[in-house]
């Protein structure tokens, strides 16, 4: 698919998703080389890039030219994720919780479909944004989704 295409039908994703249509196509778009970048780019940013999963693989020495094998599985339906290394990071009173660290290509697919996702579920939110902090705003929005305490 050309840039522009991807452009878009990425930017039209929204509208669809609000006005109540139908969203196809999010497949076809994962093969998109543009989204894969972005995802990358964005991970990339983040120093967590640097923190191997079980299979001892980081973003040090991948780039985009490594992206075509990981896309063409995708989109041929052949990816498996692997599993997560399991490590116990530490809490507040000497405490430890447990935290799972994807694959370097599991990370990239999840930033991907999240781009997807995210174009969808975010504008369908009937109320305003709540909270400059990602978390915040989920928090909050799930406070005002939970029942008033009646049985």
């Amino acid at each position: 698919m050309l840039p522009e295409t991807v452009m878009a039908r990425l930017e039209a994703i929204p509208t669809l998703a609000t006005s109540g249509k139908r969203v196809n196509g999010l497949h076809r778009l994962m093969g998109s080389r543009l989204l894969w970048e972005q995802g990358l780019k964005k991970i990339v940013s983040n120093r967590g890039a640097m923190t191997p999963g079980v299979d001892g693989e980081t973003f040090a020495d991948f780039g985009p030219e490594d992206l075509d094998p990981l896309i063409a599985s995708v989109v041929a339906g052949a990816y498996k994720p692997k599993p997560v290394r399991r490590v116990f990071i530490p809490k507040g009173k000497g405490k430890r919780r447990p935290l799972g660290i994807p694959t370097r290509d599991d990370r990239l697919v999840q930033e991907v479909a999240r781009q997807l996702l995210e174009r969808i579920y975010e504008r369908c939110s009937r109320t305003p944004r709540m909270g400059s902090g990602r978390g915040d705003r989920v928090t909050r929005r799930l406070n005002t989704l939970k029942p008033s305490g009646r049985a």
